[in-house]
């Protein structure tokens, strides 16, 4: 699992695709469910309706993410603000689409500025393993060492964010 990155008007949207082997209900329970959201992304505090609140914090970095829900069809598409340094106003989208194996998880990013997607894209990447760790009962502690990795990769690639899509 790669992240992409395409340019678009006003700014970039970052996409993963992730292919689960678990029902789309386990994994709407997954991203949308404080007490699950805590074993691979953040301790949460969610209100599942359109204009709702939504804060998570991390743990392993001291960020703290507030937003508001802007989108809720359970259980395949949950979409949020999420404002951190870098990434005001940005949004977030899951959608979740069955298919033979289980589903298909999209997660998109859009982003105003370019200064923080080498981050985004790596702890994206690193809590969707995470997310595949935990949705099979085994939570994993944060890998700073595949973050850094990965963040390396990513910033390496820069230059093909003015492109239209690239494959990272």
């Amino acid at each position: 699992m790669e992240g992409t990155v395409q340019r678009i008007d006003g700014g970039y949207v970052i996409r993963f695709e992730c292919h689960l082997k678990h029902p789309v209900e386990k994994v709407w329970a997954a991203i949308t469910e404080p007490e699950q959201l805590v074993q691979w992304l953040a301790r949460a505090e969610i209100e599942l309706v359109e204009g709702g609140k939504f804060e998570l914090r991390f743990d392993n970095t001291d960020s703290v993410i507030i937003g508001r829900v802007r989108e809720v069809i359970a259980p395949t598409v949950f979409e949020f603000i999420w404002n951190s340094p870098g990434a005001e106003n940005s949004v977030v989208r899951w959608e979740l689409q069955h298919d033979a194996a289980g589903c298909l998880l999209v997660l998109t990013h859009r982003l105003t500025l370019p200064d923080p997607l080498p981050s985004m894209l790596a702890g994206w990447q690193v809590h969707l393993e995470v997310l595949t760790t935990a949705l099979i009962g085994q939570p994993i502690k944060w890998p700073w060492s595949r973050w850094e990795e990965l963040h390396d990769q990513y910033n390496n690639r820069e230059p093909e964010w003015n492109q239209t899509e690239e494959k990272l």
